[in-house]
């Protein structure tokens, strides 16, 4: 069946099933940092580090961390570097339920080659750790866990990573933690009680012992110390041997050797952080990074098991839960890593420091990792967006960029505080020049500088019993009158019973005192304002618990505010949870519902409808293919975006069809669209989609003109485009194009598409399929452009 496309940069490049769009749909906005889960140093050149994202991929710098180079889409779950060469690397993909894909490369990450798959990838071996030996270069050891025996492994290559060979190591079924290596090849493997599954882990932060295990060849091994915490993280430099367990137990602790293990001295202070160690070259300090920021395990005489109470070197430092890489040339220059892989949510990147600690600064230029999870953009153009912990503002049209607040960060530190991280139930407005919001965990905060300066205006600690179980879940602001402004509050449902919770909060001067709403009924979990009449606010209700699906199907519901009074009342979308709602400036609405009928795999989303007449009666809308998880849409610039995380789609309409304009291959998950043009946020940063509902001819044309492209087309791999010219001067006020064969039968047709603009190019595709969503027979077929202006023919052949 044939439906509407609209853009230029979009079909630059061959089409396929699913439109590919040309590379020109987006563009990356440079903001550096983000979450990096691991980061390794060579040894005999420091000024190589290799950095890896979850989400956003590997990156290398050769200078110190003074810029970074981008060389791999994909995460790492491990890296290892050789120790005197400096170009060659070694990474273990993410690991799935098949197993983890080990990759090498001679050329700092230019090139890579898969190696060892059939000893690890095709034995479903998933990889934890790989470590290079000092002793003997070009030797490196690969821990993971057995998909298939549910065992702990270790795997050994003498040739620099280029074939991979079992050792006799077993984790018996336990799971494995850690490995290292020290000076004098002697090996060390922690491991959990705890079995494995194919599902993945127990997590961490429950109860369990543990053991340490040591060999001198890779061979025998023996049981070298065991623990009622279980052992997490190993690290070795000089003589010293650094063994961390979990916080629970009554010897938990850092357990600390200059013998290979043979004797350990326990340094037990949670102060101290639980996170992965770093050991200066000469074997005397350790550093570790506790929630206040950094601190030092010390000695003059590691050998005599002496070791100093832990001290703080620099407080503020932001990476909980991270760790240290240190210079061995150099000891004096640093860097911290946040360690995202443990769940730490730091969105810094990559800090350095050149005096031993003591104070950092970013060194994060080219390196993406930045995840955006909201954002805004003001009327004079400055962009602001969230990461996990951290607001950024973009000036200079988001060529530069800054971080400007950090809610949590550089604070003092105290347990009982509530975490604010960002990467859900979280809020951000932008309605005038400097004035600037920002919620999360139902704490909102206001900048009326810029992102200079922040003030607390609200904190959910008024609801006593739910101060640490309150989300926002949406913040509006009159666009005529920016001293206007609506919230709203949602408990945090993570039980099995839905609730109602009505809590609607409204400002009227600029967002400095908000003042509670009286309406009682559903839980709101989305507002939008009428731009035609700031009277009137919609609102989706229902709630919807994560353990359960036992919801409570609220519906849209209409709010009157004159001034003195505010009333609802519900307006449609019966037996569904609008949890996201927006509205044009000519009236034309479009929601996304969570509904019982619901097949998407998070219950949490679902499928988008759009309303031509208030809100009163709705239709669903169509994509090259379902949209049933929405997680975001969006109006901007006379255009509608939706995105279910896996792709963007846009029209120029919703009674239209959408088509795609970025992947989740450019973008990785997509978190969220930003109006301000159009901004999507996504595991692998801030893009900027430049995308137009029409494109303007370059010559000029008396008559309406009409061809395909490809022509001939295969149904079964693609379609074909339908491109209309309009005349410049000569408006179509309405067009439908029929499909037929060449017999005069009609085979499908696309509903009438009203106000084309003179002087620009409209594109629409046709599938291959007839009206009931058949695939059509091959054969030549008529596709019919009839306008207010004249008819226009074409051919195209299906070739099937």
């Amino acid at each position: 069946m044939p439906v509407r496309l609209v853009t230029c940069c979009l079909l630059l490049m061959g089409i396929a099933a699913s439109f590919s769009r040309a590379a020109e749909t987006f563009s990356k906005v440079p903001v550096w940092g983000g979450e990096i889960s691991a980061a390794e140093m060579c040894v005999s050149d420091p000024n190589v580090i290799y950095a890896t994202s979850w989400y956003a991929g590997l990156f290398v710098t050769k200078d110190a961390a003074a810029t970074w180079t981008a060389i791999s889409n994909e995460g790492a779950n491990a890296v290892a570097v050789h120790p005197s060469l400096p170009n060659v690397v070694i990474s273990a993909a993410f690991g799935t339920i098949d197993g983890s894909h080990i990759m090498r490369s001679e050329d700092y990450g230019q090139t890579w080659a898969e190696v060892g798959r059939s000893a690890i990838y095709d034995a479903k071996v998933n990889a934890v750790r790989i470590v290079p030996s000092t002793k003997n270069e070009g030797t490196f050891y690969l821990l993971g866990h057995d998909l298939n025996t549910l065992d702990g492994v270790l795997y050994k290559s003498a040739d620099a990573g280029v074939t991979w060979t079992k050792t006799s190591f077993t984790s018996g079924n336990k799971l494995i933690a850690d490995v290292c290596v020290d000076r004098d090849e002697n090996l060390f493997v922690t491991a959990a009680n705890a079995t494995p599954s194919t599902n993945g882990p127990p997590p961490w932060d429950n109860e369990m012992s543990g053991w340490l295990f040591k060999s001198s060849d890779g061979a025998t091994w023996t049981t070298l110390k065991s623990f009622e915490a279980a052992p997490r993280y190993l690290s070795v430099s000089s003589a010293t041997l650094a063994v961390v367990t979990m916080t629970y137990g009554d010897d938990s602790g850092i357990y600390i050797s200059s013998n290979a293990g043979h004797s350990f001295t326990c340094i037990n202070s949670a102060g101290n952080g639980y996170g992965r160690q770093a050991i200066s070259p000469d074997g005397t300090k350790i550093y570790s990074f506790a929630p206040d920021g950094l601190r030092v395990i010390s000695s003059s005489s590691p050998e005599t098991g002496q070791w100093n109470s832990p001290t703080l070197v620099s407080s503020g430092s932001y990476m909980s839960g991270g760790y240290v890489l240190i210079n061995r040339l150099d000891p004096s220059i640093m860097y911290a890593v946040g360690n995202n892989s443990v769940g730490g949510g730091n969105d810094d990147g990559i800090l350095k420091s050149t005096d031993t600690a003591l104070s950092w600064r970013p060194a994060n230029s080219g390196l993406a990792g930045l995840i955006a999870y909201t954002g805004a953009k003001d009327p004079d153009g400055n962009m602001y967006v969230v990461g996990a912990m951290s607001v950024y503002k973009g000036s200079s049209d988001g060529t530069t960029w800054n971080k400007v607040f950090s809610p949590d960060l550089g604070q003092p530190y105290d347990p009982s505080n509530k975490q604010h991280k960002f990467e859900s139930g979280s809020v951000m407005a932008a309605p005038a020049t400097d004035n600037v919001f920002v919620g999360t965990a139902g704490d909102l905060w206001r900048s009326t500088d810029g992102g200079q300066s922040w003030t607390l205006v609200f904190s959910s600690t008024v609801y006593s019993g739910y101060a640490n179980n309150v989300d926002f879940s949406a913040l509006v602001f009159n666009s005529n009158n920016p001293a206007t402004g609506y919230f709203a509050l949602r408990q945090s449902n993570y039980g099995t019973t839905a609730v109602s919770w009505t809590r609607l909060f409204k400002t009227t001067d600029g967002g400095a005192a908000w003042t509670q709403v009286s309406l009682s009924g559903e839980t709101i979990q989305s507002l939008a304002i009428d731009p035609a009449d700031p009277t009137v606010i919609y609102a989706g209700t229902g709630d919807a618990p994560i353990y359960s699906a036992s919801f409570i199907y609220g519906g849209l519901w209409k709010i009157i505010d004159n001034g003195s009074t505010v009333s609802w009342s519900k307006l449609s979308l019966d037996n569904k949870i609008p949890y996201r709602v927006v509205i044009s400036s000519n009236g034309v609405m479009m929601a996304a519902c969570i509904e019982p009928n619901n097949t998407s795999t998070d219950n949490s989303h679902g499928p988008a409808y759009y309303s031509t007449d208030g809100g009163l009666t709705w239709a669903s809308i169509s994509a090259e293919s379902d949209l049933i998880g929405i997680v975001d849409l969006k109006f901007s610039n006379g255009a509608w975006y939706v995105t279910d995380s896996m792709t963007i789609y846009a029209s120029g309409s919703p009674q239209r069809p959408f088509f795609q304009v970025a992947s989740k291959d450019d973008l990785g998950t997509i978190r969220c669209l930003i109006v301000g043009s159009m901004y999507s946020g996504a595991n692998k940063g801030l893009f900027k989609l430049s995308w137009s509902p029409s494109t303007p001819l370059t010559s000029v044309i008396e008559q309406p003109k009409a061809y395909c492209y490809p022509n001939p087309f295969n149904a079964a791999t693609g379609s074909t485009i339908l491109k209309y010219f309009v005349p410049q001067g000569r408006s179509v006020d309405s067009l439908k194009i029929s499909v037929y064969t060449m017999s005069g039968e009609l085979v499908d047709e696309l509903p009438e598409d009203n106000n084309l603009d003179d002087g620009n190019a409209y594109y629409y595709f046709w599938n291959g399929k007839n009206d009931s969503g058949r695939l059509c027979a091959r054969g030549v077929y008529i596709i019919v452009f009839k306008s207010n202006l004249e008819t226009v023919r074409t051919k195209v052949v299906l070739t099937k």
